[in-house]
């Protein structure tokens, strides 16, 4: 409720108040963080007084209450009696020094003025108030509060960071679940007990192959890292762990959470393999097609990291995308280190349809055992499963030569009619417009 709040908030901000809706914010969290009531108050009833008016009492005294409201002459004086109020202006248009009132007394004298302006400057102010921490607010409490994480949190758990907590739990196995309230330190494992549940976790994919069951394990032991705050070399390891199992499994939207928490792990400098994960987001965003954020992350990388084998190929396969090079893309995609073709194999169809497009647009008719090598292909027949599955049935030439069985020619045999084939490859383009970026971040 209190994220809620925060976010309507700021919804109703504009440029001219944001800066003091902003501290007036963070004063009130303040003040329930410190009185222990940060998870009683109902938020969604608090007001914020830029926004719905001020909250707080008026200062007593002030410059505008010591000398009136202005008027077009510069001064109003105190309230009279109509009778009286001709007689006033009159005597106000003769020079003086000093003009007194029943209300009060005004110095024309400018000096005179803005010593008495400058009286209340070092005065209590609602700026002041909001800017300043609560006198009985702990350092480290106050440090959290101005320094918070605003980026965005771990998507498997609310944003728990205010809070420092140890586990006594000593389950080895846990099934995830999102937090809805504060975390409890009776179920959440500590740092021993999560290495145990580590191995514990290797074992059973060795024995069992369960990727639903293991990657819930896996989910329930990052959220346990992430309520600790726990940010070292293991949480890198659990990290690297399940973004792979998840590649092997071919679930990339599980996988591209991992790699959204790898990112500011290795910014710690914390032991890992952060150029195989760099040839992996590469990878990523050419399978999204987000060229733009491909190029920013290309150049980011220093000239050490591009010369990297991994990088290299990655950066490789996506220029071979953006110049449509189709020869290069397949050999590339046969040697394919680490796990990167796990990524490829997840746009490795929409490629090969591509390249198809380009092929029977350049030729009148084409062998289908050259098609096979050209995609990479196992055999013919996977080439002529691969045309099926675009609709392309029975654009083959007849009359090709080639020791028949039944009157059909064998498929390493039978040539391609392409100018047949290419209309309707054509329309199963559309088949690959949208991409699906489940986990995106």
């Amino acid at each position: 409720m209190r994220r809620k709040f925060v976010e309507n908030v700021l919804s109703q901000a504009n440029d001219s108040n944001k800066v003091k809706v902003n501290l007036e914010l963070k004063e009130m969290i303040q003040r329930a963080y410190v009185e222990g009531r940060l998870w009683t108050t109902n938020w969604m009833a608090q007001r914020i007084p830029s926004l719905h008016g001020s909250a707080l009492p008026p200062p007593t005294t002030s410059y505008a209450s010591a000398i009136g409201a202005t008027s077009s002459n510069g001064m109003q004086p105190s309230p009279q009696q109509p009778g009286k109020r001709k007689k006033n202006n009159q005597a106000s248009k003769k020079p003086a020094q000093q003009k007194k009132s029943k209300g009060f007394t005004v110095d024309d004298d400018e000096d005179m003025r803005l010593k008495r302006a400058k009286r209340f400057e070092g005065g209590p102010s609602y700026s002041a108030y909001t800017n300043a921490a609560p006198a009985s607010m702990p350092m480290k409490a106050n440090k959290w509060i101005n320094k918070g994480n605003i980026n965005q949190p771990d998507p498997n758990v609310i944003d728990w960071d205010q809070y420092t907590i140890v586990g006594v739990s000593t389950s080895l196995e846990k099934q995830y679940l999102r937090l809805t309230s504060a975390p409890d330190p009776a179920t959440i494992r500590p740092l021993p007990v999560l290495k145990k549940t580590l191995d514990h976790l290797k074992r059973k994919w060795r024995q069992d192959r369960d990727y639903n069951y293991i990657c819930d394990q896996f989910k329930s032991l990052r959220q346990d890292l992430t309520v600790q705050r726990i940010k070292n070399d293991f949480t890198v390891q659990v990290y690297e762990i399940h973004a792979r199992l998840a590649l092997e499994n071919g679930d990339l939207g599980e996988y591209n959470q991992c790699a959204a928490n790898l990112q500011p792990l290795y910014q710690l400098n914390l032991n890992g393999n952060e150029t195989e994960f760099i040839s992996y987001q590469i990878l990523y965003l050419c399978y999204s097609r987000n060229w733009s954020a491909a190029n920013i992350l290309t150049g980011l990388l220093s000239n050490e990291k591009k010369e990297v084998h991994e990088i290299q190929h990655a950066l490789k396969v996506r220029s071979s995308l953006v110049t449509n090079n189709y020869h290069l893309f397949f050999k590339l995609y046969n040697e394919s280190p680490n796990m990167s073709a796990y990524i490829i194999d997840a746009f490795i169809e929409r490629e090969r349809l591509k390249a198809l497009i380009m092929i029977t647009k350049a030729y009148i008719k084409i062998p289908l055992s050259f098609v096979a090598k050209e995609l990479k292909l196992d055999s013919a027949t996977a080439a002529k499963e691969l045309l099926k599955l675009f609709g392309a049935v029975g654009c083959f030439d007849k009359t090709a030569v080639g020791v028949t069985h039944n009157g059909v020619p064998p498929d390493q045999d039978k040539v391609l009619l392409c100018k047949d084939v290419h209309s309707i490859l054509l329309n199963q383009v559309s088949r690959y417009v949208k991409v699906d970026i489940k986990g995106q971040v």
